[in-house]
C-alpha cells in the first residue's frame, strides 16, 4: 500500500519503468569515482547550472569552490559513516552532485527569501551544507549526523565560520535535544538525509514537525526535504548476514523513508507532498501542517 500510494501520488514516470532506467548498480555508480574524476564531473555539472539565469554567479562561483576544495582536500577513506565504508560494501554511496536537477532544485529552494535557517541530518561530505550556506552570506545551518569527517568539515567552517554548527551523535536523540533547548533555531528548511533505515526517518521528519510548533516558531511552516526516497541499492552488496542476502531479490528497496512519509502524512503532520525522481529514487518534499503552508507545492521538479 505504501509503495502504491507514494508512487501514484509523487512520481512522474510510470511505475513500470522505476526498476530500469532509475537503478544502478553500486559497480555502476563506483566506475571513475576517482577525486580526478568527480572533480571534473562537479565542474561540468557547475558550468551548466552558471547557465541557469534564476541562480546568481555569486552562488555557483562559491558553490563551486566549495564542492571541489571537498573532493580535493577530503579524505573519504576514515570514519565508519559514509562513503568510506559505504564503497567497502560496494553499496551506492548517493552525492548531490551526481544530479544536477536535484542539486538545482535544492539550490533555489535556498534561494528563497524566507530561507535563513537550514537544520539537516546527513553531513556526509558536507556537500548539501554547502549548498544551503553559499545560497547567501546570512544563511546558518545546524549539522547533525553520528560523526563528521574532519577534513571535509574544516574546509566549511574556515570559509562559514559560525554559520556552521556541527551536532554529533545519535541524531534521534540530538535533534530533540537541540530544538529542547530554549535558543535553539526555528528551521526554515528541516533535512532528513541521515539514516534510511528502520525508524531513523521518521524519527528526524517528526523532530522537525515538532520543532515547528514550538510558540517561537509557529508563526510559518518548516519546508521539509527527505532524501533517498524508495532508496534502490543492488544485491551485489556485501553482507554480514549471507542467509539475509540470500532473501533479497536480484534489486531491493529500503521502504524507510518512504513509509515515513506515509505515516507523518497519515497523521496529518505534513502536507504539499511533492516527490521527484532522480538516479537512486526521489528526493520529496512537504510542509508541516499549518495554516500557511500550501495545500499543493508550487514547486517544480
Amino acid at each position: 500500500m505504501v509503495f502504491a500510494i507514494i508512487v501514484a501520488a509523487a512520481f512522474a514516470a510510470p511505475a513500470s519503468r522505476l526498476g530500469e532506467k532509475h537503478t544502478m548498480r553500486a559497480s555502476d555508480f563506483l566506475q571513475g569515482n576517482d577525486a580526478a574524476d568527480t572533480i571534473e564531473r562537479i565542474k561540468a555539472v557547475m558550468a551548466e547550472l552558471e547557465n541557469d539565469p534564476e541562480l546568481p554567479a555569486s552562488y555557483t562561483s562559491c558553490l563551486s569552490e566549495v564542492l571541489i576544495q571537498i573532493h580535493t582536500v577530503g579524505d573519504m577513506k576514515e570514519g565508519v559513516n559514509g562513503e568510506r565504508a559505504c564503497q567497502g560494501a560496494d553499496q551506492v554511496c548517493g552525492s548531490i552532485t551526481d544530479d544536477v536537477e536535484q542539486l538545482r532544485f535544492y539550490m533555489k529552494r535556498a534561494l528563497q527569501p524566507e530561507v535563513s535557517h537550514v537544520c539537516e541530518t546527513g553531513f556526509f561530505r558536507g556537500e548539501s551544507t554547502a549548498v544551503w550556506l553559499c545560497s547567501k552570506e546570512t544563511t546558518k545551518v545546524d549539522s547533525f549526523d553520528l560523526e563528521f569527517s574532519p577534513a571535509e568539515y574544516q574546509i566549511l567552517k574556515d570559509k562559514f565560520g559560525d554559520r556552521l554548527t556541527k551536532h554529533e551523535g545519535d541524531s534521534s536523540k540530538t535533534l530533540p535535544e537541540f530544538f529542547a533547548t530554549p535558543d535553539a533555531a526555528c528551521c526554515d528548511i528541516g533535512v532528513a538525509d541521515g539514516g534510511h533505515e528502520d525508524d531513523v526517518p521518521l524519527t528526524d521528519l517528526l523532530s522537525y514537525v515538532n520543532a515547528s510548533k514550538r510558540s517561537q516558531c509557529a508563526a510559518k511552516p518548516t519546508l521539509l526535504f527527505v532524501d533517498e526516497v524508495m532508496f534502490r541499492m543492488s544485491n551485489t552488496a556485501v553482507s554480514e548476514d549471507a542467509a539475509e542476502e540470500k532473501q533479497r531479490p536480484d534489486w531491493w528497496y529500503t521502504f524507510s523513508t518512504t513509509e515515513a512519509i506515509q505515516t507523518a502524512l497519515d497523521a496529518g503532520a505534513v502536507q504539499a507532498l511533492q516527490c521527484c525522481e532522480f538516479s537512486r529514487g526521489a528526493f520529496c518534499t512537504m510542509y508541516s501542517t499549518h495554516p500557511a503552508a500550501p495545500i499543493k507545492s508550487s514547486f517544480a521538479c
